[in-house]
């Protein structure tokens, strides 16, 4: 299989083969990471690897995978917002909900993204 990664990169550009990370399983990123910079530094491209640099610490390192990495989720990426939020509503609120309902769920939902954070910081 790592032929097979090393030959796609040979042939797309190394922007691109950056951008598809969060499509790929997650067992191949970090050898594509390697190949993406070894082209990189081949290619004197110094900005691109102090991108790599930050890409590597914040993403690879800091932070858990599964977080933007969609391999095996696929089902809620699109590229229109307001699709998104619409999709998701729909799946937070299969039938209308009252105005109070409404502000609970939200409000709720609010603070759960906040204790999340808290935790990710606690590493909790």
């Amino acid at each position: 299989m790592k032929h097979k990664i090393k030959d796609g990169i040979e042939k797309i550009s190394i922007p691109f083969a950056i951008s598809n990370l969060p499509f790929i399983n997650p067992e191949y990123i970090f050898d594509i990471y390697v190949i993406i910079k070894i082209k990189s530094i081949k290619n004197n491209y110094c900005r691109f690897l102090k991108f790599l640099e930050y890409f590597y610490k914040t993403y690879l390192i800091d932070y858990d995978m599964k977080f933007w990495n969609y391999y095996n989720n696929m089902e809620h990426i699109t590229n229109n917002t307001s699709e998104l939020l619409n999709n998701y509503l729909n799946n937070l609120f299969p039938k209308k909900p009252s105005f109070f309902e409404l502000i609970d769920k939200l409000n709720e939902l609010e603070h759960l993204s906040y204790y999340d954070y808290q935790r990710k910081i606690k590493g909790i």
